[in-house]
């Protein structure tokens, strides 16, 4: 498709130039995500939407000494500028990010069967609307 919709921090680069996108850019913007969750703040960050596009189209990206091994791996595989190159851009799409190494703790088949529950303080709440907690430490 062609639509221009969403937060600027978490546009693939083919949106940006509206090249037209497919499922590459959910995995850019999981990338994105991803960093955000790592770091607490967004790779690309501006005061205007066009410095962020500039940016994002730059993919200069700095990862904190925090962000290491297995997440800082997964992280740049998803945020390759090129959506044929990236993980999750292939044909095999989300089974190609599933069985990267950053989930190999993560078991799908229990997650599905709502048996592997993370217990904290939400935990209930979340688990009366469906979630699934990863019960392990980020790698």
């Amino acid at each position: 498709t062609f639509t221009l919709c969403g937060t600027p921090q978490y546009l693939a680069p083919e949106i940006v130039i509206s090249q037209g996108h497919g499922f590459a850019a959910d995995w850019w913007a999981f990338g994105i995500l991803l960093y955000e969750m790592t770091t607490g703040f967004p790779p690309f960050d501006d005061a205007n939407a066009m410095g962020i596009y500039k940016q994002i189209m730059s993919n200069r990206l700095v990862y904190p000494v925090t962000v290491k091994g297995r997440a800082k791996a997964l992280i740049a595989k998803l945020l390759v500028t090129q959506p044929h190159k990236r993980l999750g851009g292939g044909k095999s799409g989300a089974q190609e990010v599933m069985e990267d190494s950053f989930f190999e703790e993560y078991n799908s088949k229990s997650c599905s069967a709502k048996s592997t529950w993370h217990r904290g303080p939400l935990s209930s709440h979340l688990r009366a609307r469906g979630w699934c907690l990863r019960t392990a430490a980020l790698p």
